[in-house]
């Protein structure tokens, strides 16, 4: 596993990659891989659980509400290591890599591969806090109430320009999977240029997330009272539960995003 050769990778068209296979293919090998990767994600679930508890602990107590800040720092310990996890997921499927057969005693590789998976926990988690900031930006200068016949032309053009960018970093999402198995960032956006690309991405999220997510819902409306009525137990375990359900689409997620890489920027050199 040495640095990449640029020079055998082939010119690749944009965008070409099946959302329908690059879904099917994630599916199935999380299906295959379960076992491993459930392991893998028990640290991550311990850790996300008990920062959650606590944070909701903490917010019942000062009776606040909840903060897109406040939470990202809380959950900071959980985030790092979910970036861990997507790290070993993609090295998996793209070298086959497991914890169990990394060769320790090759020092050279072990610092080499704590570099790429420090890089990409750190593209992680400034993603994470690209989205909130964004999210804080938005609600402070969405207007409300009488506000709302007041809004500039000014202002729509911005907010306008905003989602197109927002639209066209969706592809920002691959670039920690790119860190983690050493592929050029540059070379893919070159690659990735276009908005077609974010718009299959935006293909394969939902492929990967809606079917989770409605097998979730449908589990708490049979098993919990409706939101409004819900009693603190019940919605301390509602936010719980919504732990794991993460780390699964997660991980369905960024597998289906490293199977739409491997087919568009070809597999001639370990991607």
């Amino acid at each position: 596993m040495s640095e990449r050769d640029l020079t055998d990778i082939p010119p690749v068209p944009p965008h070409l990659f099946s959302i329908l296979e690059s879904t099917r293919a994630a599916f199935l090998f999380i299906a295959e891989e379960w076992r491993y990767l459930m392991r893998l994600a028990i640290p991550v679930l311990i850790v996300q659980l008990g920062t959650a508890l606590i944070y909701h602990l903490f917010k019942t107590w000062r009776e606040t509400e909840r903060s897109g800040f406040e939470a990202f720092l809380w959950e900071l310990p959980g985030n790092v290591l979910l970036g861990w996890f997507i790290c070993c997921l993609a090295r998996l499927i793209i070298f086959g890599e497991r914890l169990g057969n990394l060769p320790v005693r090759d020092l050279r590789f072990m610092q080499y591969r704590a570099d790429l998976i420090r890089a990409s926990i750190f593209l992680t988690l400034l993603l994470q806090a690209a989205v909130v900031l964004l999210a804080e930006i938005s609600a402070a200068f969405t207007p409300s109430g009488p506000e709302q016949e007041d809004v500039s032309g000014i202002m729509l053009i911005l907010g306008l320009a905003i989602t197109v960018f927002i639209f066209w970093s969706i592809r920002l999402l691959v670039t920690p999977l790119l860190a983690a198995v050493d592929y050029p960032i540059s070379l893919f956006l070159k690659q990735a240029r276009g908005f077609m690309f974010s718009l299959r991405l935006l293909g394969v999220i939902a492929l990967c997330t809606i079917p989770v997510f409605f097998v979730f819902q449908l589990f708490a409306a049979l098993t919990m009272s409706p939101v409004e009525t819900m009693s603190k137990t019940q919605m301390l375990v509602l936010v719980l539960l919504t732990k794991p359900v993460g780390i699964i689409i997660s991980a369905l997620m960024n597998a289906g995003f490293i199977f739409a890489l491997k087919e568009m920027l070809g597999q001639s050199k370990k991607i």
